[in-house]
């Protein structure tokens, strides 16, 4: 369900989220050097630790949504991700 979920957003939310989170660290304040690594299509282990973060809070998420027995909400967020978004953003 977690792959999933990311394959359904083309994992580009995760994407620049590791780029963010390599540029703030690798940057360190230079404006010049935060866009350099922006840019590189590589990614630095910064962004390998938020990724693997956000994959495990994902799986966390939808398995206490399962030991809940909320079948309900579960579904209907697998079943339409614009509801969602729409109603917490």
């Amino acid at each position: 369900m977690v792959t999933a979920w990311i394959l359904l957003t083309g994992g580009l939310h995760m994407d620049g989220l590791a780029d963010s989170a390599d540029a703030w660290i690798g940057g360190m304040g230079d404006r010049n050097r935060t866009l350099a690594i922006m840019k590189d299509p590589n990614c630095g282990p910064a962004g390998v630790i938020v990724i693997v973060l956000i994959i495990l809070l994902k799986f966390v998420a939808l398995y206490t949504l399962v030991i809940t027995n909320e079948w309900i909400t579960l579904l209907w967020l697998l079943s339409s991700p614009e509801h969602y978004y729409r109603y917490y953003f």
